[in-house]
């Protein structure tokens, strides 16, 4: 699954006010929520509350704005919703969160059964 998500998030960037590329994570020695929000606020060193998102929501989102972006951002388009397809498909339990204020840490966090596979990225929001 590690290089299934290497291979569908190669290329892809989240982009706010910069483009920030997906980095994969294995912890796989997290096994529940409460360790999981702990390992985000750790890992994304903010002092800020660390808070759910819809996971949903966040796709159509990404999806639809680079829809809007012309026919480069398409290639994008497509690759988060091969993405996205490729996440319901295999896991059952998808977490997403948020942290920080002008530097946002984003997760999705991907249940294995036997900890996490989470996908990271940070957008910037003045």
């Amino acid at each position: 699954m590690i290089k299934d998500l290497l291979a569908l998030t190669a290329g892809l960037f989240y982009i706010t006010e910069s483009e920030h590329p997906f980095e994969v994570l294995d912890w796989s020695d997290i096994h529940n929520n409460n360790q999981l929000e702990q390992k985000i606020a750790a890992h994304s060193s903010s002092q800020l509350p660390v808070s759910p998102m819809d996971t949903g929501n966040f796709f159509a989102r990404i999806i639809r704005n680079a829809q809007l972006s012309g026919d480069e951002a398409m290639v994008f388009a497509d690759g988060f919703r091969a993405l996205y397809a490729y996440l319901q498909g295999n896991f059952s339990d998808i977490k997403m969160y948020w942290t920080g204020k002008i530097t946002v840490h984003i997760y999705v966090a991907c249940s294995t059964g036997d900890g996490y596979l989470v996908l990271h990225t940070i957008g910037i929001e003045t």
